[in-house]
This record gives structure tokens, sequence and C-alpha cells, in this order.
């Protein structure tokens, strides 16, 4: 398929059919420039068919700088140009898509992600924008004035363009086609690199200490431990495997710990599976639960707080077992038990892959793009977004929600500079 030519109006390349590129490529298009898309994969938006486990949790209607990390300046909500959840919401509405929210988690009213998937591919083909599946983009030469623009290379083809938008995501979702090529594209025209690391995984830790807990559920919280410091505390679901301590509060920390294992530091989980408990209730249940029966297994003594593979984890560790009776231990161990179930501590000493991440920390510093537009400080002309930049969100839709958005802002400031 050729090139369109359009001497009148500035030619866009989008490069990557994401969540960034394709809302980039349809608010271009919709504005009335001549735009291409280029991607990797065969097609558009396949990443987001498998987002929020086939379901699509699109945006979350709580926004606060700390549902996002980034390692450079702080994180603005001018950052997202005043970009809220109801205009995402609304991008969609207007084409047809309805939604619901579970405590401010908002999916598509269908739960089902191609809806997502399915009007975004709809729309590049009602504007007619020409698109380029199995195409990887190996090169771009910035052209220097008079004129300006780009040449892409990618195999044997070339595209010329006036602006471009990077939008190739990350290293998260390799069958997805994230394999971090943008950012060598970053790189070859100035930009800098924030090593990347797996961001939102579950938490490898020793498998004998884990073994007890295996395919155990239950509530508490998780606590990123930098050399020994805690640095962030979440609670909700935890999840037990035989290798992981998995679950959204682990989830959530997982990037601090990623982070602080690539820096060479030392990082650790801190579990708390009775966190509404402080000093003094912690005491009192202690004495409570000493004026059991001696006759009673400490499954028996514990077991209406906990469930019995975190306390058989627990225990554990302190040589115990749950078919012990309570006359074997002394009133002490009673409160040392209730305090190895407030305060239980794994190592983390290995960083899990790229294949078992949700999102990727690390890319592009957001210092070197400008706030709420995304044009590049250092590249006349260049864009980029999504993933690639410097910024990972937390569970519950905000990294989807941080590439559409940022795609959406780059197409609006290029039309505005376009005079559109």
């Amino acid at each position: 398929m050729p090139i369109r030519e359009n001497t009148a109006r500035p030619e866009v390349l989008v490069i990557g059919a994401g969540a960034s590129g394709t809302v980039a490529a349809i608010c271009l298009a919709q504005a009335g420039l001549s735009v291409t898309l280029l991607d990797k994969n065969e097609s558009p938006a396949r990443k987001i068919r498998v987002t929020g486990n086939g379901r699509c949790n699109l945006t979350n209607l709580k926004q606060d700088p700390a549902c996002w990390y980034t390692g450079g300046r702080d994180f603005s909500m001018e950052d997202l140009g005043a970009f809220g959840p109801g205009d995402l919401m609304g991008f969609f509405e207007e084409r047809g898509v309805r939604f619901h929210d579970r405590d401010g988690y908002v999916y598509p009213r269908t739960d089902q992600a191609s809806a997502i998937a399915d009007t975004l591919i709809g729309e590049i083909r009602r504007l007619q924008i020409p698109f380029y599946g199995n195409t990887r983009v190996t090169g771009i030469h910035a052209k220097k004035a008079p004129g300006g623009g780009f040449q892409v290379f990618a195999g044997d083809r070339s595209f010329r363009g006036d602006y471009v938008i990077l939008a190739c995501g990350g290293m998260a979702g390799e069958a997805f086609g994230c394999s971090g090529d943008g950012y060598s594209l970053a790189r070859s025209l100035g930009h800098s690199l924030v090593p990347p690391v797996p961001a939102l995984t579950p938490l490898p830790a020793d498998r004998k200490r884990l073994k007890g807990a295996a395919g155990v559920r239950c509530r508490g919280s998780a606590g990123a431990l930098v050399d020994g410091l805690l640095i962030r505390r979440e609670e909700g679901e935890l999840q037990f495997t035989e290798q992981a301590v998995s679950g959204i509060p682990a989830f959530q920390i997982s990037r601090i710990l990623t982070r602080a294992l690539e820096e060479g530091r030392s990082a650790g989980v801190l579990l708390d599976f009775l966190p509404e408990y402080d000093k003094e209730a912690l005491e009192k249940e202690a004495a409570f639960r000493r004026t059991l029966p001696d006759s009673m297994t400490l499954q028996e003594v514990f077991g209406g707080l906990v469930h019995p593979g975190i306390l058989r984890m627990v225990l554990g560790d302190l040589g115990l077992q749950n078919e012990m009776k309570k006359r074997k231990i002394s009133d002490a161990r009673v409160l040392e038990i209730l305090e190895g179930l407030k305060d239980f501590r794994l190592a983390i000493d290995r960083i899990p892959g790229f294949d078992r991440a949700q999102t990727t920390a690390g890319g592009v510093p957001l210092e070197e793009v400008e706030r709420g537009s995304f044009r590049s400080r250092l590249r006349e002309g260049l864009y980029l977004t999504g993933e690639l930049l410097d910024v990972d969100g937390i569970c519950g839709g905000y990294n989807l929600h941080w590439a559409m958005a940022s795609g959406y802002l780059a197409a609006k400031s290029i039309t505005e500079r376009a005079g559109l």
C-alpha cells in the first residue's frame, strides 16, 4: 500500500500500534492530518486484547500522583494534561462503548477487552489510516533544515514524515512485539535511558520458606524493604505459590524491589497478616490466646486468625508445627507467634523476567519531554509516549490510561502546531 501524498498538510509517522499509538493516530486522522501507522505485529491493538485478564481495566476513577512511579522529576497530574478518566471514557463512549466501575476500577460494560481493541481497529479502518503491519522500524534519520522532518527505515522500505511519534512500548509482553526497540530508536535521536526493569510482577523468594503457604489467598499487606528500610506498604489480597509472593499488594511494590536489585541494593518484603492490629491489640490477643486450653493444637489456637497455610509458614520459621499442642510452648512464644504473623520477612534476591511483568519500569526520562504534550525537548518534531517513557503505574488501569492519554495529548500538540 503506497503512502498517501498530501502536500497541504504535515505527514505524521506513528511507530507502534498499541494503546498509545492507535489513539494518537485516530486523533490525528480525525483532525485532518495525514497519518501512517507502523507496527511489528500483523494487526493493531494486540496486547490490549489480553489486558486485565481479557477484561481491560481501562482507567481508574481515583487519580493521584502517588499512583505512578518515575525515576526522575516528580510525577504531576499536569503530565496527563487534565486528560482524566472521564475524558478517556468519553473517547470510547463517542464510539459506542459503555462502561461500569468496581470501586473505581473502570471496565467496558461487556467486561471484554475486545470491545476496546475492536473499537480502535474499527476507527483505523473507518478513517482509512494506512497501516503497515509486520513492519519493524530499524532506524530513524532526522533531516537537517531546510524542510526538516524524518526518514524512517523498516527493512527495504522507508517512510518520510514531518513528525514522528514513538509509541513502541516497553519490554513487558514480548509475545506482542514489546522487545524494547523504541529505546534504541530514542537513543539514536539523542535521548537517554533509565535502565528498564520488570514492574507489576510476583516477588520470587525462598522456596523452602514459602512451601507451607503455596496456593493460599488471604488478606494482608506487603511492604517493600530496601537496605532494611520500609519504603512503601500496600494492603489487599496476597497470593502464594511455591516460588513467589503474588497478588496486588506484591505487584504494587515490585517496581521498588526490582529497581533496588538492579542498583545492587538489598531487597525484601515485609508481610503482615494482621494489618489491623497495633502493638496494644496484639498483646491483648496474646493474653486471650494464653487462656485457651493447653490440649488445643496450635492450629486450633490460632486458626481463627489466619489461614492454616500462613500459620504453617510462620510456625515453620519458628521451628514449630500446626499440630503441636499448646502445652509445649511458653506464654512468651504465644506473643512471638503473633509477632511473626505481624512481621514476616522474606528476602527478594532475584528479578523476575519480563515474561512475568505486566509493565516496564524505566525508559526515556520525563525531563526529556515537555509536560502535557510529550514533545521531545531534544529533537524538533519528535514525540515519545506511553510505556517508552520512565513512568509506570500501580495496578488498576493506570498504565493503560497513561498510554492512551499520552497518545491523545501528543496528537493534540501536533494538531495545534499544524494550525488545525
